[in-house]
């Protein structure tokens, strides 16, 4: 600090900066120095189970057009003797899926109709 209260300029230059490229080399030197493990991680792409499902094992994918239920899931890949211990519950299901349906219509009219009605449907 100078005699009117300034800060003077520090003149100290650190020696690494001086000799910048052999300090860099000789951090560089000792972390080659140390051994080299492999990783046990193989990070698989998406495109490499895709090749390998398809070219080695015959194996393709099918991507389902609409969404289904798991109760119309589980009925259409049922043997004949599921289908029959299923029909009950899959006929009650899809009076459900009507009568859901038709109170849906229903709504969307009254919400097109009354400004105080607000029709809202959600995938579950």
């Amino acid at each position: 600090m100078t005699v009117f209260g300034v800060v003077s300029e520090d003149r100290k230059v650190c020696k690494s900066l001086q000799s910048g490229g052999a300090v860099k080399q000789s951090v560089r030197d000792h972390i080659n120095a140390f051994d080299y493990i492999e990783s046990h991680f193989w990070i698989a792409t998406e495109g490499m189970y895709h090749s390998i499902s398809t070219e080695e094992f015959n194996i393709s994918f099918f991507k389902p057009k609409k969404d289904i239920c798991d109760i119309l899931h589980s009925y259409e890949n049922s043997t004949t003797e599921e289908k029959l211990k299923l029909e009950e519950d899959y006929q009650l299901h899809r009076a459900n899926r009507l009568t859901a349906r038709m109170a849906k219509e229903s709504d969307k009219i009254t919400a097109g109709e009354n400004l105080h009605f607000l029709a809202a449907a959600f995938d579950i």
